[in-house]
């Protein structure tokens, strides 16, 4: 009894010194490791001329691909990650090597997670030798442009262009390098005939003044489907042999997305639908225990140097009752070219499969963190972030280092639903069935603080494992956060000041909350995950876990309370 009570006055004077030291209490964690599985990976025997889909797993929405000689590029939409815009490189499509971000300057201050950066499109224009990519911040800023020399190095700032007042933007390179910028805008002389009636647009891009020049042109009003309402989105516009091509996905109310291709001699028009549509469609089959995939759509087509056409798709694996929580994948496809030179990327009821064949594979350690089952573990002894963290929102106060082989972050005073930056270092969840396990040094110095694991969709659905403070000893609560419905689950007393390993599973169906003191190791309680999933990933919901901290800790009801 004394010894405890000795502990405790101890842990109080170490947080007064930390406190009285620094303008935050730091949490020190030592390690994360995070293990992902799929049964159906298991059943699987891929030789080195096959790959497995998604070729990027967890949130990689909206891909867009262009290639450069024997080396293709890949960014994906990051909605408020930050930094921004991730840009991958590969030799084969299916092996990617994550340079970077392109931008690291927008905040997404009062934007909530699904919005942010959407629908990148990445183009290269031989003529001037630029990288160019263009995407819209959905709740900030519009349309911007970012552009490079070298991938490698960085991107410029963003080039805001305010006259593209649409979505979807993308980019296109025609002849003797002309840019021209296709986008998703209203309805014919703003007269919609149905809900989500919109046109695809083309604006003129002056390369040297980085400015829009002239007005818009419309190539498609309405879509393909008009008797079935759709909505217009992801244009892409690309050339093969004499003519344009114009693909983009036509999205119906039932939410069913089909992507469907137009075609022209000319590169402003007028664009006629294709012999061959749609030219991709995946219907929507559900099966949590067999690899399937819906919500399929925002295509991008990219050549080889061989001649061949290859696509890469955003769509969503489903899991229990028909429900997502990874998010909007990117897959990757084989497109067959007809008779009359029309890529065609799969119609139903073909389905996207798990394993496929391609020559020319380059087998290396980064696919395992980008597809497959995954055991994955980083101890925080490089001096830097590996590139596969993600931060939530610019924060404009330094709050983490690598010092003393450990992250160390400091407790900032926001909260995850004020919709400001956090202490906040995150993993996408990219399967099922995963583990998250970290060993983490935290002496709390008041109920407000807070520090362990968070698993969150957005800000009213998450739930956290942390060590804080109550009722004058240091404690180890469960607690969730259900479309805004804030509970504490559990609650376990602790004396020890040595590390604490938390661990949070996924039997997808169930959360399990552990936590190893003094080398035992206690299940805390179990939970359904379901608050984590959604059935609708149009606002692009999806999963992550991450190393959390925060000096606003409010939640104060509680429903069980374990005990040594």
């Amino acid at each position: 009894m004394f010894m405890n009570k000795y502990v405790l006055i101890l842990s109080l004077i170490i947080g007064v010194v930390l406190t009285s030291c620094n303008e935050y209490n730091v949490a020190h964690f030592k390690r994360m490791s995070y293990e992902g599985y799929e049964p159906y990976y298991d059943q699987l025997q891929p030789s080195d001329s096959m790959y497995l889909n998604p070729i990027l797993s967890g949130s990689h929405p909206e891909p867009s691909v262009c290639r450069v000689g024997g080396t293709y590029y890949m960014v994906t939409a990051s909605l408020t990650q930050y930094p921004s815009l991730p840009v991958y490189s590969s030799n084969d499509l299916v092996t990617w090597y994550h340079l970077g971000h392109a931008v690291n300057c927008l905040d997404f201050e009062a934007q909530d997670m699904t919005e942010g950066i959407h629908s990148p499109t990445i183009r290269y224009n031989k003529y001037n030798k630029y990288y160019y990519i263009i995407a819209n911040d959905l709740g900030g800023c519009g349309t911007f442009i970012v552009k490079t020399t070298d991938p490698n190095v960085g991107w410029s700032g963003p080039i805001f262009l305010p006259q593209i007042d649409g979505t979807d933007p993308s980019i296109f390179i025609g002849k003797g390098g002309k840019v021209y910028i296709i986008s998703c805008n209203e309805a014919t002389h703003g007269s919609p005939r149905w809900k989500g009636h919109r046109s695809i647009r083309m604006h003129m891009y002056d390369t040297k003044n980085d400015s829009i020049v002239g007005t818009s042109r419309i190539l498609v009003d309405g879509g393909l489907n008009k008797g079935k309402h759709p909505t217009l989105k992801s244009p892409k516009m690309f050339r093969g042999g004499s003519k344009y091509y114009l693909m983009f996905s036509e999205c119906y109310p039932d939410g069913v997305c089909k992507e469907v291709m137009y075609e022209s001699r000319n590169v402003t028009g007028p664009f006629k639908p294709c012999e061959v549509n749609p030219v991709f469609e995946q219907e929507a089959i559900y099966d949590d225990e067999q690899f399937s995939m819906s919500f399929a759509g925002h295509a991008d087509v990219v050549d080889t140097e061989d001649g061949n056409y290859w696509a890469v798709v955003s769509g969503c694996r489903p899991m229990a009752q028909n429900r997502y929580m990874a998010g909007m994948e990117t897959f990757l496809l084989p497109a067959n070219i007809t008779q009359t030179g029309q890529p065609v990327i799969m119609r139903a009821p073909d389905r996207v499969p798990v394993i496929v064949h391609k020559q020319d594979l380059d087998i290396v350690a980064q696919r395992e963190y980008m597809s497959g089952n995954i055991d994955f573990e980083y101890r925080f002894d490089k001096g830097r972030l590996p590139r596969y963290f993600d931060l939530l929102r610019k924060s404009e106060v330094p709050f983490y280092d690598l010092k003393n082989n450990q992250l160390n972050l400091s407790l900032l005073p926001t909260s995850v639903d004020s919709m400001s930056a956090l202490s906040f270092v995150s993993r996408r969840i990219q399967h099922k069935y995963f583990a998250a396990e970290t060993e983490l040094d935290f002496v709390p110095t008041s109920s407000n603080e807070l520090a362990g694991l968070i698993v969150e969709r957005d800000e009213r659905n998450y739930s956290v494992l942390g060590i804080t403070y109550k009722a004058g000893i240091k404690t180890v609560v469960v607690a969730t956060v259900e479309a805004g419905v804030k509970s504490i689950i559990a609650e376990l007393p602790i004396s020890s000041l040595d590390a604490i390993t938390l661990r949070i599973l996924s039997d997808g169906r169930n959360l399990s909350f552990e936590v190893n003191d003094a080398s035992q190791t206690k299940e805390l309680c179990k939970l359904p995950l379901m608050h984590l999933t959604t059935d609708d990933v149009s606002d692009f919901s999806a999963a992550f876990v991450a190393m959390y901290a925060t000096s606003n800790w409010e939640i104060k009801s509680s429903k069980c309370i374990i005990h040594n």
